[in-house]
């Protein structure tokens, strides 16, 4: 079984260096003897759900039609990425700039899917951040909505993480310190990622960061989110949008959520930055659900003694179970991250993972 595991993560990493477009072709060819490490390699590459560039592309079938040449007036040069709730194009202007292009696979376009894609360009349009995916416009074709934004290029952090090496600290500070800005931009507008997770942070060539995907983002009346009688919830009854292990406690409930949700989000993706694990694990959505209701992550200071105590402190307070009792802002959050990395932060931002 180890020796199994061992060979479908070799080959997943090496299926992961490729391009996005050629990596179905790449694994066909690395597994063609093994039609069961193909099956697997597959999967594990299905899961690796990054959401933007680094989502493996569906194989077309007979039911699937080619992208078209034209959506509205960019012309579409490759499909990109496939995710739960949006295919990514590369896509180019009349002027000839390179941007990326969105839209809904088919299966989802129901009034309450359009709703949601429609949310997100609302979202994405009110945010200018560096560290935020800029947002160019929305656009239809053929009865199906389109946000273009700008073309990244880089990797996710889920990429950097793949192997469950944490990162050096240098490289901590300077991820947690540009995420916590985009979140503090964000929620200064009313916004609230919810699906924050490592697939979701993109770290472009030049080392800056970016965040992506408020398509599941919850527009709230404050920051604080305790006036919540006119909260405008965009999801049915009892339906949790996000990531399982990187949920709050009251988000996996399916409670009304405000930043402190973001909050318990980024604990989780500091606290893997710093171990190179999740403080969440489980083997499946219902054990990772019990593991964030009634666990506690295994302490950083044993796991991470070199970890500036300050730093710890902070990951572990983002993680109570009890919005009340984390830090309440990512104001408070990037305060701690200077006071932990013991300097200013720099205007420019900080670079990172080139």
């Amino acid at each position: 079984m180890t020796d199994r595991w061992e060979r479908s993560k070799a080959a997943l990493n090496a299926a992961l260096e490729q391009e996005p477009s050629k990596r179905e072709r790449f694994i066909e060819r690395l597994c063609r003897s093994d039609p069961e490490l193909l099956a697997e390699v597959r999967s594990l590459l299905d899961a690796f759900d990054d959401a933007y560039l680094e989502v493996p592309v569906a194989k077309l079938t007979g039911h699937e039609k080619p992208p078209p040449r034209m959506i509205g007036r960019y012309r579409v040069l490759e499909r990109i990425g496939k995710g739960g709730m949006g295919e990514v194009f590369r896509v180019a202007d009349p002027e000839g700039k390179i941007f990326a292009l969105k839209r809904l696979p088919r299966e989802l376009v129901t009034e309450e899917g359009l709703s949601r894609f429609k949310r997100e360009a609302v979202a994405a349009s009110s945010l200018e951040h560096r560290n935020i995916v800029r947002f160019i416009e929305l656009v239809e074709h053929e009865g199906r909505p389109h946000i273009v934004m700008e073309y990244l290029e880089g990797r996710t952090l889920k990429y950097y993480l793949k192997d469950e090496k944490p990162l050096d600290m240098d490289n901590v500070f300077a991820v947690s310190i540009q995420l916590a800005e985009g979140l503090e931009s964000a929620h200064a507008k009313g916004i609230v990622h919810r699906d924050l997770k490592p697939g979701n942070i993109f770290v472009t060539s030049n080392g800056s960061l970016k965040l992506l995907d408020f398509g599941i983002a919850k527009l709230v009346d404050a920051v604080s989110g305790t006036d919540v009688t006119k909260l405008e919830r965009i999801t049915r009854t009892g339906q949790i949008l996000g990531t399982a292990e990187y949920m709050a406690p009251e988000q996996a409930l399916g409670e009304v959520i405000d930043a402190r949700a973001d909050v318990f989000s980024f604990g989780c993706v500091l606290y893997q930055m710093l171990t190179g694990r999740s403080p969440f694990a489980g083997e499946n959505v219902l054990e990772k659900f019990g593991a964030i209701m009634n666990s506690d992550p295994e302490s950083l200071r044993q796991l991470v003694p070199s970890a500036p105590e300050p730093l710890a402190f902070l990951a572990e307070s983002c993680l109570k179970k009890n919005a009340n009792d984390r830090p309440q802002t990512m104001t408070n959050v990037l305060s701690e991250l200077r006071k932990a990395r013991g300097v200013q932060l720099l205007s420019a931002g900080p670079r990172v993972l080139t």
